[in-house]
């Protein structure tokens, strides 16, 4: 590619580095988001509601490179629409995966003005991820249990029958793995979060 502006391909935000070696990141994750609003959907973010998926929930990905094996993405899923600190906001939970592996899971929200994005995003949580991990091993053991090995592509994120379930307080929004429980949370000091309409 001759510049750095992503290729954007529905249902996924698809970003190829001009170096194979060169990672994405959760910053260009996020720029990725904005801008298919801003480039694609003309500055409307309800756009990201109506992109059409398969799955339970919206995918949004950026990639490093065509070959997963070499890659290293940043997978987000739709969960939610939310009222976030009286502003419609979007909930997503979002993931870097290196090699077909899940490394990190944040939550982030996101919350659009006329003239930018305002993003919260979680703070690390190795416990979280672990657990989460742990449950895809094991998973992929009951599978395959002749197998010593657990190939990398069993770690990936997110998985075909992942669900998560989501919790609004006041202060507070938590996401849970239902399957595995882990979790995670975003504080909001001031903030006041209701379903929208849908």
């Amino acid at each position: 590619m001759t510049n750095n502006k992503p290729l954007v391909l529905l249902p996924l935000l698809l970003l190829l580095s001009p170096g194979c070696s060169t990672p994405v990141t959760l910053d260009s994750w996020q720029k990725s988001v904005e801008d298919y609003i801003w480039q694609e959907a003309n500055g409307d973010p309800n756009s990201l509601r109506n992109i059409p998926s398969a799955y339970p929930y919206k995918q949004f990905s950026v990639f490093s490179h065509k070959n997963p094996n070499e890659s290293t993405d940043a997978v987000g899923l739709l969960l939610a629409h939310r009222q976030i600190n009286a502003r419609p906001g979007f909930i997503f939970l979002l993931a870097l995966v290196n090699n077909r592996s899940v490394q990190d899971i944040r939550l982030a929200a996101m919350t659009p003005d006329p003239a930018q994005f305002l993003w919260t995003l979680s703070p690390p949580n190795p416990q979280s991820l672990q657990t989460y991990r742990l449950y895809k091993q094991n998973l992929w053991r009951k599978t395959d249990p002749d197998r010593p090995d657990i190939p990398p592509s069993a770690l990936a994120f997110p998985g075909e029958d992942d669900l998560f379930d989501i919790a609004i307080s006041p202060a507070r929004i938590t996401v849970t793995h239902r399957q595995s429980r882990a979790q995670w949370a975003i504080s909001l000091p001031a903030a006041t979060a209701a379903p929208l309409n849908e």
